[in-house]
């Protein structure tokens, strides 16, 4: 796809860019080239083979499980103010 100058005029006023001549015709030229690979992606997508079995995500189940201790000190020790297990931190809501 390439771009006309009237297009590159749009998206440098949407853009709120202003751009001399050179500059909105180096940008037609880039902004050409990266449409060019975006086809050339997409179609490589569109015919790229299908395996045989699709692919699946193996998942384990979302069961919670206790922090092992060691780590919870570690966290808990970090907090400047804090009490046994708990720990107080600054309010951020009015």
């Amino acid at each position: 796809m390439t771009l006309t100058p009237e297009e590159v005029a749009r998206l440098s006023r949407l853009a709120r860019l202003k751009l001399g001549e050179a500059e909105a015709a180096a940008l037609r030229s880039d902004l050409t080239a990266i449409l060019a690979k975006f086809e050339e992606v997409s179609g490589a997508a569109a015919t790229a083979p299908s395996s045989p079995e699709s692919p699946t995500l193996a998942l384990r189940e979302d069961v919670p499980a206790p922090a092992p201790p060691e780590e919870v000190e570690g966290i808990v020790a970090a907090f400047p103010r804090r009490k046994d297990r708990a720990v107080d931190v600054p309010r951020s809501l009015p």
